[in-house]
């Protein structure tokens, strides 16, 4: 009935408004961290790759369920930056590229290739 399905919708919106407040939190404290722990032609390219991301993220297609697995996503990034002292950065295993979408082995291949630019200069 479009009555009930006008009411999940409305509640469909409101999760995912909530969710992108949350993200909005979690994306300043992304950047704050970059500020504190990466040396700054780190930062640039890590502050670069986060705003891309969020913003693709933030779209009207976006579903609640994609925004919460993106946003554990980039949870746990902040969880590992907090935890590192002195050398920044996490070795993926080839688990964790097998789980990749083919979009995010192309982003994580992008995000080496300006690495390994930053590293050469």
């Amino acid at each position: 009935n479009a009555e009930s399905w006008g009411l999940s919708r409305i509640a469909s919106i409101m999760a995912l408004s909530d969710l992108r407040r949350r993200g909005l939190v979690l994306y300043r404290e992304i950047l704050r961290l970059h500020q504190r722990k990466l040396p700054p032609t780190m930062k640039e390219l890590g502050d670069t790759y986060v705003r891309a991301e969020f913003r693709a993220h933030h779209g009207p297609n976006t579903t609640p369920p994609q925004y919460q697995q993106f946003m554990n996503a980039w949870f746990s990034y902040v969880q590992t930056l907090r935890s590192q002292k002195d050398d920044i950065g996490k070795d993926l295993h080839d688990i964790d590229i097998e789980t990749l979408s083919e979009e995010q082995r192309d982003k994580l291949q992008q995000l080496r290739q300006e690495a390994r630019k930053l590293k050469d200069t």
